[in-house]
């Protein structure tokens, strides 16, 4: 589980951030890296309880979160994330779209257009949701950073994912891509994350049901050994900050070696 390991410099001090997905695994350990560089949180998810926790712990290290319990897969509920966001803490200056969710193993001829619909709009549509309604308030303030989950299968195939998975990460690269050069003049600056595989819980879970998908995950990444949830929110908090303000339509990958192959 991550921690909060307390205020630093406050690289981030007076910014907004929203982290959807933050109830566990990459979005808990963002929201709390992003709190920990002094950004003000609002925890964005299905799960209550969880976000609860989460923006106690961020609380007790001498941050500040607000829990807002949203499903990623309504427009609605993302607008109303954001409104809260503004009303509640001033502005939106971050965001880190970080939930979404794939669907079941399986070649692409067994795939049931139903399937198909289901998986695109968990993984891709659920980012665009998130972006129509954070650039508007992102203006509002002058700028921002949006910051995309994407994956390391948004760059090359995989036959070992679902096929319905494979496209929608390369539709989210896609789609930060066009987002970046369409918002740069207005100084909103928009990339993504490629990960390879972070121990999250769902993974472990997927891992557990699936022996052999965790044995093809640990055959592509040559550094031998998977990525930590603290690992990926390190990279996040880094787009998140003016280090790096020149960065913008990029992919970064961190991947342990799976693409240098």
């Amino acid at each position: 589980m991550s921690e909060v390991v307390g205020l630093s410099s406050g690289r981030l001090s007076g910014k907004v951030a929203l982290v959807t997905g933050a109830s566990s695994g990459i979005g808990e350990a963002a929201a709390k890296a992003l709190a920990t560089q002094g950004a003000r949180v609002v925890l964005a998810a299905r799960r209550k309880d969880e976000l609860d926790r989460v923006a106690a712990e961020i609380a007790t290290a001498g941050g500040e979160a607000l829990a807002v319990r949203t499903d990623v897969l309504s427009d609605e509920d993302i607008a109303v994330a954001v409104r809260i966001t503004e009303e509640h803490f001033g502005g939106l200056d971050i965001a880190f779209n970080n939930a979404g969710a794939g669907g079941a193993f399986g070649p692409v001829a067994d795939r049931t257009p139903e399937s198909w619909r289901a998986d695109i709009e968990g993984v891709l549509n659920t980012v665009f949701y998130s972006m129509r309604n954070e650039i508007p308030a992102l203006l509002r303030r002058g700028g921002g950073v949006i910051i995309n989950n994407g994956s390391v299968v948004g760059n090359v195939g995989s036959g070992t994912m679902i096929s319905s998975y494979v496209a929608a990460k390369h539709g989210v690269h896609g789609l930060t891509r066009a987002a970046a050069l369409e918002l740069a003049p207005q100084n909103v600056r928009v990339n993504a994350i490629a990960l390879g595989t972070v121990l999250s819980p769902g993974v472990k879970d997927i891992m557990a049901a699936t022996p052999q998908f965790e044995q093809a995950m640990r055959a592509v990444h040559p550094i031998g050994r998977f990525a930590t949830p603290d690992e990926s929110a390190s990279l996040v908090a880094y787009l998140a900050g003016d280090d790096a303000a020149f960065i913008t339509g990029a992919v970064m990958v961190m991947d342990g070696g799976w693409t240098a192959q």
